[in-house]
């Protein structure tokens, strides 16, 4: 085998390995998603439905309305207390029922 040949096989095992670990990271964000949604589906203050969640690299976002500035505060908490998660982000805003 030339050394053209050594380099081509090193750059597609250096290709392969960064596919695994994109392939790592997008699961391991979907999964704190739906980590994070199950909490909302399950505490009657939030609303699953009007809050979206956005996870990439650990970074969670949230987006959507909430009725009160308290339940930006515990949706927030609920997204950091979930595994994997390194940062939220809040982009909720108040919109009291009525």
């Amino acid at each position: 085998m030339g050394r053209g040949a050594a380099s081509v096989m090193s750059q597609e095992k250096i290709l392969i390995v960064e596919d695994e670990e994109l392939l790592a990271d997008t699961t391991a964000d979907a999964r704190i998603t739906a980590a994070i949604k199950a909490k909302l589906l399950g505490d009657h203050d939030l609303s699953a439905i009007s809050i979206s969640v956005n996870t990439t690299g650990g970074i969670v976002t949230l987006s959507g309305t909430v009725p009160t500035p308290a339940a930006i505060s515990k949706a927030m908490l609920l997204a950091m207390e979930t595994d994997g998660v390194q940062e939220v982000i809040s982009t909720l805003q108040v919109k009291p029922k009525g």
